[in-house]
């Protein structure tokens, strides 16, 4: 089936939830008045179902026969969504008194961006905040801050709208709707909000949720659990917490696991601190025994300088005794004949230890 053609079926039936033609019940919500048809609303919704099939307690089974059920107990302007849903598989979150603000925000926004030169004008001449205020773009900026303000508060019903229409489908098990109004839900939560705004939708969507339906409480817990510093000291907080028992047990349950969790980061951070001291203590063992190595190391350098300095010494009072006793050598040891030169053949270690003869005697 095309997209388009899909389209058009919808949009007939959509008109007959306009138009009532073909009604086969009605439902009434206070003053409202819905004539709907059960076809639509068995397919859609097994409460409605089990109560047209006579499946269901006995006033509500009478209801049904009579073709009249009246769900004035409801929210009337979630019903209308819900309703409005079953016929178009879709329905608006935001109001429409305020999407009409949020139009004229829009609108409010683009006339101050084209302002510029008459605003350039304006300042030259206003001289005081009194002035500012009083003139033409003092007064659209004053008109913008209210329509956006009026945007945010538009934004804050229909995050309050989806809760609603989760809560009405959940009532009569429309899973889809319930899906359906939990995107748009956490949508919702993605644009801009303030701790009163959260505070609101934790204490509304723990009173109409049931206990052992986590999907809307996990989306807001979350943003609790990201924000929870800021929210725990609005005046607000106690109040919302007195409002549910189990709303105050899982927020305790949050603070609960934050505080084990940084105690299992602290005490992650006290071993890996162990650990750095144990590495600290074994890097300082090392070192003082490179430091000892290295002391040794001079000594044993000090010691072969010292003992190096000694043969040096040595070597030169050797090489001294030596001169001064070749100097006293002038004569032959067997002819006596005076010697002027040392004799060739004869290394100066030789010296040392004979006596130094002539060539003749030599010979």
């Amino acid at each position: 089936m095309s997209q388009n053609h899909q389209q058009r079926l919808l949009g007939r039936i959509s008109a007959l939830f306009e138009s009532g033609k073909y009604s086969d019940l009605t439902i009434t919500n206070h003053e409202r008045v819905y004539h709907v048809h059960r076809n639509v609303l068995c397919v859609a919704s097994k409460f409605f179902a089990a109560i047209c099939d006579g499946a269901f307690k006995l006033t509500a089974q009478q209801e049904a026969q009579s073709g009249k059920i009246d769900l004035s107990e409801d929210d009337p302007q979630a019903l209308e969504r819900m309703l409005v849903y079953l016929y178009t598989a879709d329905y608006d979150d935001v109001d429409q008194s305020d999407a009409e603000g949020k139009d004229d925000a829009a609108d409010a926004a683009d006339a101050a961006d084209t302002a510029s030169t008459s605003a350039e004008d304006d300042y030259a001449f206003a001289q005081s905040p009194t002035e500012l205020s009083t003139s033409p773009i003092g007064q659209k900026r004053k008109r913008c801050e209210e329509e956006i303000h009026q945007s945010r508060e538009a934004t804050a019903s229909a995050r309050l709208n989806n809760v609603l229409v989760y809560a009405l489908a959940d009532k009569y098990d429309i899973q889809a709707l319930k899906e359906l109004s939990r995107v748009k839900f956490e949508a919702r939560l993605g644009e801009e909000w303030d701790g009163d705004d959260v505070l609101t939708l934790l204490k509304v969507i723990y009173q109409s949720t049931p206990s052992d339906d986590r999907e809307l409480r996990g989306i807001i817990l979350k943003v609790y659990s990201r924000h929870k510093d800021e929210l725990m000291v609005n005046p607000r907080f106690p109040e919302i917490l007195g409002t549910d028992g189990l709303l105050a047990f899982d927020v305790l349950r949050i603070f609960k696991d934050d505080l084990e969790e940084k105690a299992s980061i602290t005490q992650k951070l006290h071993e890996e601190t162990e650990k750095l001291h144990m590495r600290n203590g074994a890097l300082k063992k090392t070192i003082q025994a490179k430091n000892k190595e290295i002391e040794e190391k001079d000594m044993e350098m000090r010691t072969l300088k010292e003992e190096l300095q000694d043969a040096q010494d040595w070597a030169l009072e050797e090489q001294q005794a030596l001169k001064e006793d070749i100097e006293e050598r002038t004569n032959c040891r067997r002819c006596e004949t005076p010697l002027t030169l040392v004799p060739q053949g004869y290394s100066t270690s030789k010296l040392v230890h004979m006596n130094v003869a002539c060539p003749r005697c030599r010979v």
